[in-house]
């Protein structure tokens, strides 16, 4: 089990320096080869655009963690699908482009960016039928077979709120508070 600082800095974020506290001593690289990982990302990256919420979920351990803005710290894979489904049910028109992924030993830095409409309720807001663009980062810990141990999702989610109307300030221009 690892456990996560209060405070990082962006650099801890990329290099895995903010985990600490192991309690799993037999932890080690993944089996998985550069080639073989880039390979098992490139299929996630297409169950993203399928909207496969079952596929993507399979890729996490069983006993995974996802941490994101938009649900905070999600245990286990039976609750990451849950999210999944929840995401690919609320916005139609789902549209996500990759930049190339950093792969290093077991731990995959992915940028993406993803444009959605909010088309049904969402985490008790009512559908507002805007657009909203997400520039973000997911960092992964793969286990030694390749499955997700650990996700941390970077993207501004107050901005995409803005988006959708959601949230002061208004679609186009700066927050004021």
């Amino acid at each position: 089990m690892r456990t996560l600082r209060a405070s990082v800095t962006p650099r801890e974020v990329l290099t895995g320096l903010h985990m600490t506290g192991t309690t799993d001593d037999s932890y080690r690289e993944p089996t998985m080869s550069h080639e073989q990982v880039e390979k098992h990302f490139r299929d996630r990256q297409r169950a993203w655009v399928r909207h496969d919420a079952e596929t993507l979920a399979r890729g996490h351990a069983e006993h995974g963690i996802l941490r994101t803005p938009m649900f905070g710290v999600v245990r286990g894979r039976e609750h990451i699908g849950a999210t999944y489904r929840l995401l690919f049910r609320a916005f139609s028109g789902q549209q996500f482009r990759f930049d190339p992924m950093v792969i290093d030993g077991h731990r995959v830095a992915l940028p993406m960016m993803a444009s959605v409409i909010h088309t049904t309720e969402f985490l008790g807001l009512a559908p507002t039928g805007q657009r909203a663009e997400i520039e973000g980062i997911f960092i992964d810990e793969l286990s030694p077979d390749g499955l997700i141990v650990s996700e941390h999702r970077i993207y501004d989610f107050t901005r995409a709120l803005v988006q959708l109307g959601a949230w002061p300030g208004g679609r186009e221009g700066p927050l004021h508070v």
